[in-house]
Formats: structure tokens, sequence, C-alpha cells
């Protein structure tokens, strides 16, 4: 199991991500780390399992997150689940330069993200 994955395994033990709950936050918080799990190559049938659940919830999931990407509070979590499991998401942050000064703090950023 690679890193990434088992950080986001980690959390969701951590944050007891298994109980239920429909909190928005929460709710957020799962479909964002199921798209991650995606993201990572892990199947649907293993994605929901990670969560005590079937593949059936993993793709509801999956369709929160499209969805729900437009909203601004569901942005904030996913920015703070980035931190959280230390994500170096490139290409979005890509798309966020608006200058070349922009694209060069990427750079550097990326670079210390890998070398340290």
């Amino acid at each position: 199991m690679n890193t990434k994955i088992q950080k986001i395994k980690d959390y969701i033990e951590g944050k007891q991500l298994k109980k239920p709950n429909r909190a928005r936050e929460i709710v957020y918080t799962r479909s964002i780390l199921c798209n991650m799990l995606k993201e990572e190559g892990l199947n649907l049938t293993e994605t929901g399992k990670m969560f005590g659940r079937k593949h059936d919830w993993a793709i509801h999931m999956l369709k929160h997150y499209d969805s729900n990407i437009q909203y601004n509070d569901f942005k904030l979590i996913e920015e703070k689940l980035d931190k959280d499991l230390d994500v170096f998401n490139f290409d979005k942050q890509f798309l966020n330069c608006r200058s070349y000064t922009d694209f060069v703090n990427l750079q550097q950023q990326f670079i210390n993200h890998i070398l340290y």
C-alpha cells in the first residue's frame, strides 16, 4: 500500500469517519477522501471497505464530489485535507497560477516538497 493511501486510511480511523454522521463537513470530507483514493488507483470495493461500507457507497460519494466541488466551503475542506495529509497537488495549484511570479513560487514549493 502506498504512503498516501496509508495516510488516508490513518486519517479515516483517527477522525472516526466510519461512524454514522451526516454533518456537512463530514460528508464533504468522506467524498474528498474517496476521490483521493480513486486518484491513487484504489478500486471502489477497497475504497468502500476503508469506510466500512460497500462499493456502491463509494460511487455515491464520488458523485457527491463532482456535484459539490463548486462550493467554497467544500474547496476549503479539500485544501485543509491536502495540508493535513501533506499532499502537494501540483495540478490544482498550477491551474491557479495567474502570473509568472505565481509559477516561480509554485515551482519552489514543489522543489521544497520533494526535498524535505
